[in-house]
């Protein structure tokens, strides 16, 4: 008897002979699906997005790569940090920045174009994406975005997070931050969360402090810029370990040493001081009222999970509705 996919189960077959069958024909099916997801049915308009960078992130699993999403330009899934000029009727110079990972968009900020000069290690717009998001991937891949978390941090990438762990894992994270080629302080564990956090000053950090300063002075209007600048001045000697165990003032902190500490793209910080968002969204710059509600974050105090807008960034409609917002 024939069955539907195509093989026939012949007793008269030897296993070898059978063997070969099986594999003939499941190859056969893998061919049609990969022609079927060779490139999706539907992609978003992408030809006006520059590839900014196209490393990967540091701290994806192993194997993370599963079927490309919709996110397709010049006949290959998109992948990196992309930007482009956004058309904003109220702020002038913006550019929109995007995080792709094999098709799948999972990040978006916007924030004033010209900022050139500042560079660090301890900054990226990967860091809140990783951090914050729902963890996924791709469809069937995840990260566990408590790892990342400590991983970011022990490996140099971030100076401050926290996360919900097991006191096993807390008791780990104490272990490898004793290893590290440099000093990270781990607050207790509490309720199932720990803070870990570099201990130098921001100026032993960041010693370019000099070119952030710089970028915020071309790109914020005066009087926003001078309070910023004092701000910045005032905490050089601030650490991240200072806020190990008060989150909350670090919540209330000036933006740009806020998303120092936190490790997060200075683009978005200075689209945030240009249009601020409700609550302390450093991370998405400045992002138009329109996408305020995909954005959902709890608040701190009940020390859940963000939830992010990764899961609004894959439907199509949000690029048709956002796409020159």
């Amino acid at each position: 008897m024939t069955s539907g996919t195509g093989l026939v189960p012949s007793p008269r077959l030897r296993p070898a002979a059978w063997s070969r069958q099986v594999r003939t024909t499941v190859a056969g099916w893998h061919e049609r699906f990969a022609d079927w997801n060779a490139e999706p049915r539907w992609t978003p308009r992408t030809a006006t997005w520059r590839l900014h960078d196209g490393a990967d992130p540091c701290g994806l699993p192993e194997r993370w790569r599963t079927l490309p999403g919709v996110w397709w330009r010049r006949g290959r899934p998109m992948h990196g940090l992309y930007t482009r000029p956004a058309a904003d009727p109220e702020l002038t110079d913006q550019a929109e920045g995007i995080a792709v990972l094999n098709g799948w968009r999972c990040g978006v900020w916007r924030g004033p174009a010209g900022m050139p000069r500042f560079r660090s290690p301890l900054v990226s717009p990967w860091n809140p994406i990783l951090a914050q998001g729902d963890g996924r991937l791709g469809p069937r891949a995840f990260l566990d975005w408590d790892e990342y978390v400590a991983d970011a941090v022990l490996g140099g990438w971030k100076p401050y997070g926290y996360l919900r762990c097991t006191r096993r894992y807390a008791e780990e994270v104490a272990d490898r931050a004793g290893a590290a080629p440099f000093d990270v302080a781990v607050s207790d564990f509490d309720d199932g969360w720990i803070s870990l956090a570099r201990t130098e000053t921001l100026a032993e950090l960041f010693p370019n402090l000099g070119d952030l300063v710089g970028d915020y002075a071309a790109v914020l209007p005066v009087e926003v810029f001078e309070r910023e600048e004092l701000a910045l001045a005032t905490a050089t000697t601030w650490r991240p370990a200072d806020f190990l165990d008060d989150f909350g003032a670090l919540e209330k902190g000036p933006g740009p040493v806020r998303g120092l500490i936190l490790g997060y793209p200075p683009m978005a910080t200075a689209g945030s001081l240009l249009r601020p968002m409700p609550g302390w969204a450093t991370e998405y710059g400045s992002l138009p009222p329109r996408w305020w509600p995909h954005i959902h974050r709890p608040p701190h105090k009940e020390r859940s999970q963000p939830v992010g807008m990764t899961a609004a960034l894959d439907h199509p409609t949000e690029e048709r509705d956002h796409d020159h917002a």
